[in-house]
């Protein structure tokens, strides 16, 4: 060891030059300073890596639990649809199975109520159709019987009085089913027929000079006589689904018909020549 300042050799661990006197620097404080410097690094550098791996730790353990979370619930959702036996609790279990339950009884009952719903609409609509076709067989079965009665009085006619002897269609008893009325001598002679499960005739209504009108009370069928300065009013019905009855309802000697009629009648019922089929074809 030597001074710093005159350079004579001291013993070891000097702490002064006993030539000069000088103060000597201490290596030993210089090597603590050294460690101490060296050792506050090493702390730091313990602490950064000690907190590094801390934080490593941290997102390994909430990386776990993210997957053991994920795990348990596909395993949830397994159970019901693989009927595994393995144990979770009851309301990890039971909860999410009921809403599932819940959720398919809904969707059960909404595809039966709709197709319930599509039955019935499919058995209405056939009940429909079959209603409309046997409406459509019976019409065609009186439109042909009524065809065959109104070619018969066509043919007993001589072609120049055919086209004004005429026929009216009319539902006298409200039954659904017009009645067939034929004016066979185009002056008033009236024959009527009714359909029921077949041609019934209800008789004969001969008066000349009158016509027919829809009552203003729906009630039968009124038939009006006009003639020299008299008029009258009588009320025709089928009686017993076999006749036709008249029945009085007023008269009176006057020119003003119209006014007469007008308080009973709607309006007067226009007939079809007998050679014309249009009003069986599309009016009855």
């Amino acid at each position: 060891m030597y001074c710093d300042k005159c350079g004579s050799k001291l013993p070891q661990d000097s702490d002064f030059c006993p030539y000069c006197m000088n103060k000597l620097a201490s290596e030993k404080p210089t090597e603590n300073i050294a460690d101490k410097a060296f050792s506050g690094k090493k702390r730091t550098m313990i602490i950064f890596l000690s907190a590094a791996v801390l934080v490593i730790a941290a997102a390994a353990v909430i990386i776990l639990f993210f997957i053991h979370n994920n795990g348990n619930n596909d395993n949830k959702e397994d159970v019901p649809a693989q009927g595994s036996s393995s144990v979770v609790s009851s309301e990890s279990q039971t909860q999410p199975q009921t809403e599932t339950d819940t959720q398919i009884n809904s969707e059960t009952q909404i595809q039966s109520q709709q197709s319930s719903s599509s039955s019935k609409s499919v058995s209405e609509t056939v009940k429909t159709s079959a209603s409309s076709k046997k409406t459509n067989n019976a019409k065609d079965e009186i439109r042909k019987a009524y065809r065959t009665i109104v070619n018969d009085y066509a043919a007993k006619s001589s072609p120049d009085t055919v086209k004004w002897k005429c026929y009216y269609l009319y539902d006298i008893d409200d039954d659904g089913v017009k009645e067939l009325i034929v004016d066979h001598d185009g002056n008033g002679e009236f024959d009527f027929y009714t359909y029921k499960n077949g041609i019934s005739n209800l008789g004969s209504i001969n008066l000349h000079n009158s016509f027919l009108m829809a009552p203003r009370d729906g009630v039968g069928l009124l038939m009006c006589y006009a003639h020299m300065s008299y008029c009258s009013v009588a009320r025709l019905t089928v009686s017993g689904n076999s006749t036709i009855k008249e029945t009085y309802v007023d008269s009176a000697d006057t020119d003003d018909y119209d006014t007469m009629f007008a308080m009973y009648g709607i309006k007067e019922l226009e007939g079809t020549p007998l050679n014309d089929m249009s009003a069986l074809n599309n009016n009855l």
